[in-house]
């Protein structure tokens, strides 16, 4: 085990920044956030922290581009026959 394990841990939490009334865009598009388990327009963020003695301190972070495109809804076929 190295230094580094040894005298703290790291996480990567991800966060999604909702932004309903932003024009869409690479950044400001469709994400589906597992907290309120639906598909939110915003920013997704994507931090790494690595946690020692009770401070945080960030060592990497990365915003999430997708393509321009919006989720789909599934269409249902007819539920009876003729």
């Amino acid at each position: 085990m190295n230094d580094l394990a040894a005298s703290g841990g790291e996480s990567d939490p991800e966060e999604i920044q909702e932004k309903a009334w932003t024009d869409e865009n690479e950044l400001m598009c469709w994400h589906y956030d597992h907290v309120s388990g639906r598909n939110v327009r915003g920013i997704n963020l994507l931090n790494a922290l690595y946690h020692a003695n009770g401070t945080s301190i960030p060592v990497a972070f990365e915003l999430v581009k997708k393509p321009n495109e919006r989720p789909r809804r599934k269409r249902r076929g007819r539920s009876f026959a003729f």
